[in-house]
């Protein structure tokens, strides 16, 4: 085989590995994205947003605000809003934080982070990790609550 036929099969050989790379990564964007919305769909469905507004009404008189993070669509250049510390107990993984944030002689926050990994779902509220349930979710929103009034 001369020079020029061995480029020639090289450069399909180069083609099928491009082509290739190309569905396996389209995959695994196609999975993440997976995983995100199902994170998204299991945050909403332990109903954190839901308690968080009642607390802000009932307790706050709607003077609160809920924020709302994904992970995955911050700002590259660190314009959100920065999430405490616990955040580093999930590195790098994706996570929604849900926040309610509100002026008490200072700026008080409860936020409610859920990262789903290896184990299954993750919850955290305001740096304490929880069981992903409903129940545990009140507990701990009704903790927190007191914990920054020093209740």
């Amino acid at each position: 085989m001369d020079w020029k036929d061995t480029l020639v099969n090289l450069k399909s050989d180069l083609a099928d590995a491009r082509s290739k790379l190309r569905s396996d990564w389209q995959a695994i964007e196609n999975d993440l994205a997976a995983q995100r919305s199902e994170l998204v769909k299991q945050a909403d469905a332990i109903g954190i947003t839901d308690l968080l507004s009642e607390i802000n009404t009932v307790l706050l008189e709607g003077l609160g605000t809920i924020s709302y993070i994904k992970s995955w669509e911050e700002d590259s250049e660190g314009d959100s809003r920065s999430l405490d510390e616990s955040m580093d107990d999930f590195d790098d993984a994706d996570y929604v934080s849900t926040i309610l944030s509100w002026e008490e002689s200072g700026l008080c926050e409860i936020a409610v982070d859920i990262e789903s990994g290896e184990q299954g779902i993750a919850m955290q509220v305001n740096e304490v990790e929880i069981e992903p349930q409903e129940e545990p979710l009140k507990s701990a929103l009704i903790t927190a609550f007191k914990e920054e009034l020093d209740l």
